[in-house]
């Protein structure tokens, strides 16, 4: 009998699909065009389900994970489920076929906009114009000229989407008139193009048929496109004057006329800082006479070490490229390989650029060729040289030298890679090992790009490896101490191992230079614990052991302090909080009681004051920048139903009594609550869930004042439940979250909402941030992560730069908190009765 039931539900389904294909083919085929757009090697995905939602109003379709912005009239909507990599991918369609919506966080871009579909019926830009007769049929424009559709800049309509500056919301970019100006989709440097079709999106460009749409008109735009074969950013213009040098007060020494001139020459080999002037073969030109695919121009700078305005290419079809003058051939140039001399030899007949030498009388030469920097052929010899500028201008200054075992790998975690020549594009010949002694550094120091490289001897190998990189602010090798030169082991215990001797003191900030120096300094004793945290001034230290009881240290010795006045609310104890003037220690019970304690100056907590009880155990705690404000979190999937799902409950704290305090939130949730924070300013209240039984999870974020929900977004589930953080600088919005094994920065006024860090197929676990942030450098976090092996790492890695290296240690942490100073980290580790402080232990 239930196998009948099951059949006749299966039926039933096929048959609901069969029937809303028929209704709607157009939904479906405009949906498998999507996906074909989004997965082109994937094979057609099976369609799990359709559901017709409500009529909508804006072009995010009614998906929760993207914000849209207005439509001239609502539509109707289809949710259609697909099955990829057995589980379901959602797309929401219109009714008519002509918007489709991505609703699913593991698609490419997501949030970038609305795919639209050229359709007989369809309007995608709003202009009022069908997009197969719109010459710009994604940008809003007028219906006027040879290309009707387009923007049409003029006075009053800065623009030109033909909505008065003076009744146009968004007045400097081009926009529909039902959206009062502004654009139907997704166009993050506002320039008119959307994203998904602005060759340059993070660069406000230009909107002509001739060039790069959506980059700048000097081709500074930086993009992740290739270019296609053939395509090429070009001069025109009539009898365009060349200038020997970047400037007008320069000889011109030709005039260029595109119609007659081969590609070679109209070609732009690169530009000047100011963007003014372009390099083409021969000379310089002004930049406002470029066409064509102008993006991704190279700066060209007569600074050592870079470009020095001299340019060559062979005079007949090839050119021998050599290690050195007259010496072995490396490879052979074409005619039409254009190349930026950086010296030449002291009798001046042979010229270097960054692969090699090739003799100047097989050579054709543009631009200014005089005085080029004499370069000693036997410091170049390996075929590839970087010069290092005076002082290492742009560069972290050298801390070793050619010499004998007198330089190691820095890190005691990651291996530095060995590369064929000092450039990140050479090939990597090998791996020198976390922690070991460099056997010889033969050469150097090679400057190229952010890096400075050194050629060593490891084992017999020999090849280039990058000692520094200036845009992390990271060495990633160190002068070896002049016991390792002696052949003594030196690389000592790792960051967890404890040691009989006194203790440690720390008074460097942890950062990323100095991350994969951490050891262990202090090893307190906790039976198990589970969790950590700091008074504001750093003199207290709170933990959480595994039977509930709190232990407390009084730094700097870090004197156990003793807990009795917490009684009864000493056992059971599940999250614990120091409010931020210091004056209370809030405490969460696995039963369902908030509690909060007052401190006194020398640390004594006194008997705590009952706020209010939770429907099921506390999960977390947070308090408000002002210390006003209290919130509190519950849920345990473990349990029955009746105290399984989450509980968020808000109190005003006026005195840390109960009896003065009142409740401002009670909200229920559908599943348990993992994770709550106020932004750094008390405005914002954040809390995410989810449960591992129904697969779901999501973040909610109130007004702290009025109460109102601001944000919700649906979140990749994982195991464990997700985080939230309060952000430590407005560069990084106001929270922080974690969306499956990737971690997300968001604005709440904005709704900015990015991805900046992403440890693919891991389960983010715990997260601290260091409080003091180094503006426009750095902002420090630690994270756990958990592999599908289930093994679990700490790493430490800068928020404001995704580039910058990871130092990882082999901690299982379960809790985790910087002091806050910035010299510590209290790590409370799975599986044992130690909570570790690591820091940099001072010499």
């Amino acid at each position: 009998m239930p196998g009948m039931r099951i059949s006749l539900l299966l039926i039933a389904l096929l048959c609901s699909l069969g029937d809303a294909r028929g209704q709607a083919p157009e939904v479906f085929d405009a949906a498998e065009q999507a996906l074909m757009r989004l997965y082109p090697d994937m094979p057609v995905a099976a369609l799990r389900s359709s559901t017709l939602l409500r009529a909508v109003d804006t072009s995010a379709l009614d998906c929760p994970l993207v914000a849209g912005l207005p439509l001239s009239t609502a539509l109707d909507v289809y949710r259609l489920e697909y099955s990829i990599d057995g589980s379901a991918f959602a797309l929401h369609v219109s009714a008519d076929g002509s918007l489709v919506q991505v609703c699913d966080e593991r698609a490419p871009n997501l949030g970038r906009g609305t795919m639209s579909l050229r359709r007989a019926t369809a309007d995608s830009d709003g202009d009022g114009l069908n997009d197969t007769a719109d010459a710009c049929p994604e940008i809003a424009g007028l219906n006027v000229g040879v290309q009707r559709g387009c923007p049409l800049r003029a006075v009053g309509d800065r623009d030109g989407d033909g909505v008065g500056d003076g009744d146009d919301r968004c007045p400097d970019q081009a926009g529909a008139a039902l959206a009062e100006g502004c654009a139907l989709l997704r166009d993050r440097d506002g320039d008119g193009v959307p994203d998904h079709v602005d060759i340059c999106s993070d660069d406000s460009g230009i909107i002509r048929s001739d060039f790069a749409l959506g980059c700048p008109g000097d081709g500074s735009g930086s993009s992740s496109r290739q270019r296609a074969s053939g395509e090429t950013c070009h001069v025109s213009g009539d009898s365009t004057p060349i200038y020997a040098s970047a400037s007008e007060q320069a000889a011109i020494v030709d005039r260029l006329i595109p119609a007659l001139a081969q590609t070679e020459f109209s070609e732009v080999r690169g530009r000047s800082a100011d963007g003014v002037w372009a390099r083409v073969a021969d000379g310089w030109v002004r930049a406002s006479e470029l066409r064509g695919a102008c993006y991704n121009i190279p700066l060209l700078s007569a600074a050592p070490g870079e470009a020095t305005g001299c340019f060559l290419r062979p005079r007949g079809e090839i050119a021998n490229l050599r290690a050195g003058p007259g010496g072995r051939i490396v490879r052979r140039i074409s005619a039409g390989e254009l190349q930026a001399v950086l010296g030449e030899n002291v009798s001046g007949d042979w010229l270097f650029f960054r692969e090699g030498w090739v003799s100047r009388s097989v050579l054709h030469l543009s631009g200014v060729c005089d005085d080029l920097p004499v370069l000693n052929p036997a410091q170049v010899g390996s075929g590839t040289f970087f010069f290092c500028p005076p002082e290492y201008v742009g560069f972290l200054p050298p801390r070793i030298a050619i010499g004998d075992r007198n330089a190691r790998i820095a890190s005691a975690t990651i291996a530095n890679r060995l590369r064929a020549a000092p450039q990140i594009s050479a090939e990597q010949i090998g791996e020198i090992p976390p922690g070991t002694v460099i056997d010889a550094v033969l050469d150097g120091p090679a400057c190229n790009l952010a890096f400075v490289w050194w050629q060593v001897e490891v084992d017999g190998r020999i090849g280039w490896t990058v000692e520094s990189d200036r845009n992390a602010n990271y060495y990633y090798l160190e002068p070896a101490p002049s016991a390792e030169v002696a052949g003594v082991d030196v690389q000592g215990p790792s960051a967890r191992a404890l040691s009989d001797a006194a203790p440690a003191t720390a008074s460097q900030m942890i950062h990323s230079a100095n991350a994969n120096a951490l050891a262990t300094i202090r090893a307190m004793s906790v039976e198990s614990p589970r969790a950590v945290a700091w008074s504001p001034s750093g003199q207290l230290l709170a933990a959480i052991a595994g039977d509930g009881r709190v232990a407390l240290f009084k730094l700097p010795g870090f004197m156990t302090l003793d807990t009795n006045g917490l009684s009864p609310e000493i056992r059971e104890i599940r999250a614990i909080a120091f409010s931020p003037d210091g004056r209370y220690l809030a405490l969460g019970s696995g039963g369902d009681r908030v509690s909060v304690a007052a401190l006194s100056a020398d640390g004594i907590v006194a008997a705590p004051q009952n706020l209010g009880e939770l429907s099921g155990p506390v999960r977390g705690l947070a308090w408000s920048a002002a210390s006003d404000k209290l919130a509190a979190i519950s849920g345990d999937e473990g349990l029955k139903l009746a105290r399984r799902a989450g509980t968020l409950k808000l109190w005003d704290v006026a005195s840390g009594s109960g009896e003065a305090s009142g409740l401002r939130l009670h909200y229920s949730f559908p599943y348990p609550l993992t994770a709550i924070a106020f932004s750094r300013d008390g405005r914002w209240l954040a809390v995410s869930g989810g449960s591992e039984v129904d697969n779901r999870a999501a973040l909610w974020i109130y007004d702290a004042e009025s109460g109102d929900l601001v944000f919700n977004k649906a979140l990749i589930p994982m195991p464990g439940g997700g985080l939230v953080s309060a952000s430590p600088d407005s560069v990084l919005g106001d929270f922080v979250y974690s969306s499956g094994d990737s971690l997300y920065q968001i604005a709440v006024e904005s709704g900015d909402d990015m991805r900046f860090y992403h440890q693919a197929g891991h389960r983010l676990e715990r997260l601290a941030f260091r409080a003091r942030v180094l503006q426009g450098a750095e902002a420090l976090f630690a994270l756990t992560s958990r592999d599908r092996r289930g093994e679990t790492r700490l790493r430490f890695g800068n928020a404001l730069n995704a580039y910058s290296p990871e130092t990882v240690l082999d901690i299982d942490a379960v809790a985790l908190a910087f002091s806050p100073d910035g010299t510590s980290l209290a790590v409370a580790e799975r599986n044992s009765d130690h909570l570790l402080m690591l820091a940099v232990a001072d010499s």
